[in-house]
C-alpha cells in the first residue's frame, strides 16, 4: 500500500526539534514504508530499525498476493540505507538496545528525544541466545526476558552518564495481548513462534476495546521527580504523552508553519506522575473510525450499534480477509454499563441500575463522535503499482478479528512469512 502518516500530522519529534532537542527512532515504524512516511520525514534526525512489521513477507511474481505481501524483504535500515537484508530476528532486540544506547552516550550533553519501539514480541517471536529457552514462559517469555534486560541497561546507562536525574523515562504497550490460543495449529505461518501473553481476568485482547485490549501497565521513571514504588489507578492514554513531553521540555504544541493546526484529544498529566490528583475526564475508545466505548472513573459504557461505519478506508488487511472488517467494527445491541471498580472483567450490565450515568455518558460520547468524524483527515495516497485484487488469494474464511472474544477466534489460512534468522558464526 502507498499510503502511511499523513505528511501533515504534528509528532512528537517535529514538537520538540524546535526547543532544540535531537531526535531519533529506533526499532518497529509501521507508518508508511515509502520514503515520504519514513521517520526522517516526520521529524526524527535519526532512524535504525524495521519499517514493517515483522510477519511480512515479500512477494514475488507467481506467488500468492495477501494482506502481509511486501515489494521488498524484511530489511533493516539506518536511515534510508540497508544494513541487513532479510534481518536476523533473533537479534532485533539487541541491535536496538545497544542502537538506543549508541545515541544516548553521544547525546548525553544535550537535549534528546528517543522513541524505542520493540518489534518483539510481535510474531515471530524470535530471542537472542542469551534469551532463548531461558524462561519458563516459552518463546514469548524468552522475549519479554531480554526487553526487561535492555530497558534495565539503558536505565543503567542514563545513571552512568549522571543523567537520569533530568530524563523522563516512559516504558509501555501498544495494547493488550492477543488471543490467538495456547495451541498451535496446524496451518500456522511461524510454528513455534507464535505464542500468545495473559490479560490475565481482564476480557478480550489486542484489537478490542475491552479493557483486555485498551487496558495495559505503564511505568514512568524520573528520579528525584517521580517517588518509587508509588501505584497510580488514574486512567490516562497514550494520547497523554505528546502534551506531556511538550510541557516538560518546555516545548510548544503549536504546529509548524508548514503543517496543519490539529486538535489535540490528550492532556498534559505530568502533575499525576509527580503524585498530584488531576481533575477526572473521559476516554473514548474507538476501533477505526467507530467509537464503540467511553469511559469516564470507575463507570465503562459500551454504546449500542446498529450499522457499520459507512467510511470504509481501501486496506489489504480488509479486502483481503472477507468479513474481517465487519467483524472488527461490530454492531452492538444496547448501552452496556461496567462498574470497573468492582468488575474489572466486565461480566456484570449494571446499566439498568445506574440509568443516569448512562445517560450522561451517550449524551458526551455523542458530542464527541461528531466533532471527531468532521476532523478525519483524508488519506494520503502515493502513485505507485496497485496491489492485487482480493480474488488473487483463497479468502480469509473464519480469521477472528479484534474485538472477539476468544472462542470465536479461528487459524488463518497458510502464508509465507520472513524468513527465520541465518545461523550466525563470530560476534
Amino acid at each position: 500500500e502507498h499510503t502511511g502518516l499523513p505528511s501533515s500530522e504534528v509528532t512528537i519529534a517535529e514538537v520538540l526539534k524546535p526547543a532544540g532537542y535531537t531526535t531519533a527512532c529506533v526499532g518497529k515504524w509501521h507508518l508508511g514504508w515509502r520514503s515520504e512516511f519514513r521517520p526522517q520525514a516526520q521529524g526524527f534526525d535519526e532512524y535504525f530499525g524495521l519499517l514493517h512489521t515483522n510477519d511480512v513477507s515479500e512477494w514475488k511474481v507467481g506467488e500468492a498476493f495477501h494482506q502481509l505481501s511486501t515489494f521488498e524483504p524484511l530489511e533493516l535500515r539506518e536511515g534510508d540505507r540497508v544494513v541487513e537484508s532479510p534481518v536476523d530476528l533473533a537479534r532485533v532486540t539487541e541491535r536496538y538496545t545497544e542502537r538506543a544506547m549508541e545515541f544516548i552516550r553521544r547525546q548525553r550533553e544535550k537535549p534528546f528525544f528517543l522513541y524505542l519501539a520493540h518489534t518483539m514480541p510481535h510474531i515471530a517471536q524470535y530471542a537472542s541466545s542469551a534469551f532463548a529457552g531461558k524462561s519458563k514462559g516459552g518463546v514469548f517469555g524468552d522475549c519479554v526476558e531480554e526487553i526487561d534486560a535492555s530497558t534495565g541497561r539503558i536505565l543503567d546507562l542514563l545513571k552512568e552518564l549522571g543523567i537520569d536525574e533530568r530524563t523522563l523515562v516512559i516504558f509501555t504497550s501498544d495494547n493488550g495481548a492477543g488471543l490467538r490460543g495456547g495451541k498451535a495449529k496446524a496451518d500456522e505461518r511461524f510454528p513455534g513462534r507464535s505464542e500468545h501473553g495473559s490479560n490475565g481476568v481482564l476480557r478480550g485482547g489486542k484489537g478490542s476495546t475491552f479493557e483486555g485490549g485498551v487496558r495495559v501497565p505503564c511505568i514512568a521513571w524520573w528520579p528525584k521527580t517521580i517517588a518509587g514504588g508509588r501505584v497510580d489507578g488514574t486512567p490516562w492514554s497514550a494520547l497523554d504523552l505528546m502534551p506531556t513531553f511538550t510541557n516538560v521540555a518546555s516545548a510548544s504544541a503549536a504546529a509548524p508553519a508548514t503543517k496543519v493546526a490539529v486538535t489535540l484529544d490528550g492532556r498534559d498529566v505530568t502533575a499525576m506522575l509527580k503524585g498530584e490528583s488531576m481533575e477526572p475526564r473521559m476516554l473514548f475508545h474507538y476501533f477505526g473510525v467507530q467509537l464503540q466505548a467511553v469511559r469516564e472513573g470507575p463507570w465503562k459504557l459500551f454504546l449500542p450499534i446498529s450499522e457499520h461505519p459507512k467510511l470504509r478506508v481501501p486496506s489489504l488487511w480488509f479486502e483481503h480477509q472477507n468479513g474481517l472488517f465487519e467483524r472488527q467494527h461490530r454492531l452492538w445491541p444496547k448501552p452496556t454499563l461496567y462498574d470497573l471498580s468492582a468488575d474489572v472483567s466486565e461480566k456484570v450490565d449494571v446499566a439498568e441500575k445506574h440509568p443516569e450515568v448512562v445517560a450522561r455518558l451517550l449524551k458526551a460520547a455523542e458530542s464527541f463522535d461528531a466533532s471527531f468524524q468532521k476532523q478525519i483527515p483524508p488519506v494520503q495516497y502515493l502513485p505507485g503499482p496497485k496491489p492485487p485484487a482480493a480474488g488473487q488469494v483463497p479468502p480469509a474464511a473464519g480469521r477472528g478479528g479484534g474485538g472477539l472474544e476468544p472462542a470465536q477466534e479461528a487459524g488463518s489460512p497458510p502464508r509465507r512469512g520472513p524468513r527465520a534468522p541465518r545461523e550466525r558464526k563470530g560476534g
